[in-house]
């Protein structure tokens, strides 16, 4: 009897063992699946409204959000607002302003007196500047050019009210987002730091019109060019004997005496005569062989990838701020790329060549690409739109905008800081779209 309850307790001890090990095991096994299984929080958008370009969209927001839109519709109203460009520049960020007060003598004419407001509303800065005025994120720095000629001069408001350097004018200029470096893209792509100090530059071979996009922190740059008016293919090589930028005559953008005027006119001949001796790109005499060119750099200058793609120009040129991905435009087309290989990830094309794309934003990381975009059939079926598109290239959502006006302008998009909002704006109207994740 004794031997028989051993032997049953026995085998009620391994059951109660085998069955707690299988559980266990079981019990593991659910959570390494659920933690495989888990799913990417997924991207979603959502329109809240619209208000009159003269209103805030502000009013749409949470309170503790009222502040970073407030400061991102400072940089639209100088984009879509002629008469507030002509009052001041404003960075993008929307933190820190330079104000322009014109001088009413013909002799100073494209002079301002320039004030430099920081993001507490603080005047700390004054001098006398051209008008051309372009303000950096980094609340110190900005590029000032005269419009009717002259040197293109960098300002430090943390120190003296004279230039810190000046360099040579170009048509394709901008800072980095973190405000720290200035590109510029003529024949030359050249990099700066912020107060002018020259860092690399390469000679492009080619004189066409260039656009460029450069990230945060400038460890990536993406040049495009187009054979439009017969350009050839870029070839990128080294510059090794330059000008320096300190020699260039730091003279005022605007002639405040003879001598000075004398200095300019000189300077624009030298710049006239250079431009004379270098070999002219030979003219195109097809249509059908219109090719973009995208040249991917990174940050040293190294040459990572050049593409030569069929199409005719390339209008928008942006890149996340992350330096990872770079969107480009070209007429209905739009091109994503990875930018430290220069591989081509997405295409999208929309239905027909009446369909405009007018502006690109890319969120920080490239998850999100806004889309301003133009239906434009040159009668009263014109219609703008704004497209949503996720990293993969897929349309999240699109929105129909008001019915444009005849003056009416192309939508413009931008991200907030964080990337929480799309804002949107035309001549007339501003319009307000949240991003969000959900699981």
């Amino acid at each position: 009897m004794r031997l028989g309850q051993k032997i049953w307790r026995n085998v009620i001890v391994l059951f109660v063992f085998l069955l707690g090990g299988y559980f266990l095991s079981h019990s593991n096994l659910a959570q390494d699946v659920k933690g495989m299984g888990k799913k990417t929080p997924k991207l979603t958008v959502n329109y809240l409204g619209s208000v009159p370009l003269e209103a805030s969209l502000a009013d749409l927001v949470p309170k503790q959000d009222k502040e970073m839109v407030q400061l991102k519709e400072e940089w639209l109203k100088i984009k879509m607002d002629s008469r507030v460009r002509h009052e001041m520049a404003v960075s993008e960020n929307g933190r820190y302003k330079v104000l322009k007060t014109f001088f009413p003598d013909p002799v100073m004419e494209g002079a301002v007196d320039a004030t430099f407001v920081d993001d507490n509303g603080q005047e700390i800065w004054k001098g006398t500047t051209g008008s051309n005025i372009l303000v950096s994120n980094n609340g110190k720095n900005f590029s000032a050019k005269n419009p009717v000629g002259g040197l293109m001069c960098f300002y430090d408001v943390t120190s003296s009210s004279e230039p810190s350097n000046c360099i040579e004018p170009s048509s394709t200029y901008g800072f980095s987002e973190n405000g720290d470096y200035f590109i510029t893209a003529n024949r030359k792509l050249t990099l700066y730091s912020a107060d002018g100090k020259l860092i690399w530059e390469k000679d492009t071979g080619t004189e066409s019109k260039k656009r460029v996009a450069i990230n945060s922190n400038a460890s990536y740059i993406v040049m495009a060019s187009s054979s439009v008016f017969g350009h050839p293919e870029p070839k990128i090589t080294n510059i090794t004997v330059t000008e320096k930028v300190q020699d260039l005559l730091p003279n005022p953008p605007i002639p405040s005496s003879k001598r000075d005027e004398e200095k300019i006119q000189k300077l624009r001949r030298e710049t006239i005569e250079k431009k004379k001796n270098e070999s002219l790109d030979k003219p195109s005499s097809r249509k059908e062989e219109w090719k973009i060119y995208l040249c991917f750099f990174q940050g040293n200058g190294t040459l990572i990838k050049q593409k030569t793609l069929p199409y005719r120009v390339v209008q928008h040129l942006k890149m996340s701020l992350d330096g990872g991905y770079v969107a480009v435009s070209s007429d209905s087309t739009v091109l994503f790329f990875e930018t430290k290989t220069g591989t081509l990830l997405w295409k999208y094309e929309f239905p027909n060549i009446y369909w405009v794309v007018t502006s690109i934003a890319i969120s920080s990381n490239g998850d999100l690409i806004a889309l301003g975009v133009n239906s434009n059939r040159g009668d009263r079926l014109s219609k703008r739109y704004i497209y949503l598109l996720n990293k993969k290239g897929d349309v999240i959502s699109n929105f129909e905008l008001k019915k444009p006006t005849a003056s009416e302008k192309q939508p413009l998009v931008t991200f907030t800081e964080t990337d929480k909002y799309v804002l949107v704006a035309t001549s007339t109207s501003k319009y307000c779209i949240i991003t969000d994740y959900i699981d």
